[in-house]
């Protein structure tokens, strides 16, 4: 499981920088946490800096390079699975981890995903609560799926 925190505090953090949100402020922490919520890994914001790769890793983006970073911890190739959410997920850092033998599952933005054409919720809405549409794909032998449902959304 993947969580990120922000920590409000006052004090001088050396390995935190500031992030400026809109209606909050704080320290982030990038927090990689086993199923009981245990925190097994965790990596204070630094901002750019941050974005620091081993030769044999993938570079997937900011967001992504995050992941990444905390799933060293991972043992390789025994099928653990990791859950994040959409600002974490593209589908370069899928075909990562499951190179690695790392299962993972994320929500995602559609705007990450413009090679997949999947129903929109108009059309899943005629179809009722429940409804899902569902494309797969094969990419450099990993294989890839797509889902949207349609829940209670007004």
């Amino acid at each position: 499981m993947w969580t990120n925190r922000l920590c409000r505090s006052k004090a001088k953090v050396a390995c935190a920088s500031t992030i400026q949100r809109s209606h909050t402020s704080g320290d982030m922490i990038w927090v990689l946490c086993g199923a009981s919520g245990y925190a097994y890994d965790f990596e204070c914001y630094t901002g750019k800096e941050d974005n620091q790769l081993n030769e044999d890793e993938e570079d997937c983006g900011a967001s992504g390079n995050v992941v990444i970073q905390l799933s060293r911890t991972i043992p390789s190739m025994v099928n653990h699975k990791l859950f994040y959410d959409n600002y974490f997920t593209s589908p370069d850092l899928q075909l990562y981890l499951a190179k690695k033998g790392i299962l993972s599952v994320g929500t995602v933005r559609s705007n990450r995903i413009p090679q997949c054409r999947l129903d929109s919720d108009a059309e899943l809405k005629k179809l009722g609560r429940g409804a899902m549409d569902e494309k797969l794909c094969t990419v450099d032998g990993v294989e890839l799926s797509c889902v949207r449902w349609f829940d209670n959304k007004e």
